[in-house]
């Protein structure tokens, strides 16, 4: 259980945590080839591209390739993406990340934890109308 716990937690950081928009070293990188700064997807138009909102697949492919989260999910598991690693407490309650230094907004403001606790409140702010962020978030204490 505490194994699935973690795993839907290490998902939902990576849905939250995109609402950043960030950019990094990491990501999509212009190219002088023409259009080759474009992303295409071969999928339906998305109805909401809001991390904090979304609720199919087809918005979360989309979502996925145009913002970072703390993690990433691979096909070797959870792995670092904004943040460089994390630790977990012995009891389990508490999850601290480390974030890279070389991660800025669009504005070149750099990223922040405010940002990233910013983000889980509004995905649970009722007025932000999140179908999804209790399932995922509610299991973290002060989140229900």
């Amino acid at each position: 259980m505490k194994k699935m716990l973690q795993l839907g937690l290490a998902i939902w950081l990576t849905a939250l945590t995109v609402v950043t928009g960030c950019t990094s070293t990491g990501g999509l990188q212009p190219t002088t080839t023409p259009g080759a700064n474009r992303l295409t997807l071969a999928a339906s138009e998305p109805f909401n591209l809001d991390p904090a909102r979304i609720g199919d697949a087809g918005a979360a492919t989309f979502v996925a390739q145009i913002f970072n989260g703390l993690v990433k999910i691979s096909h070797d598991g959870v792995l670092p993406d904004i943040a460089t690693g994390w630790t977990i407490s012995p009891d389990g309650m508490v999850y601290t990340f480390k974030l890279r230094q070389d991660v800025k907004f669009h504005s070149g403001r750099q990223v922040t934890a405010a940002d990233f606790k910013y983000s889980f409140e509004r995905a649970l702010a009722p007025a932000t109308g999140s179908t999804t962020a209790r399932t995922y978030l509610g299991d973290i204490a002060g989140a229900g």
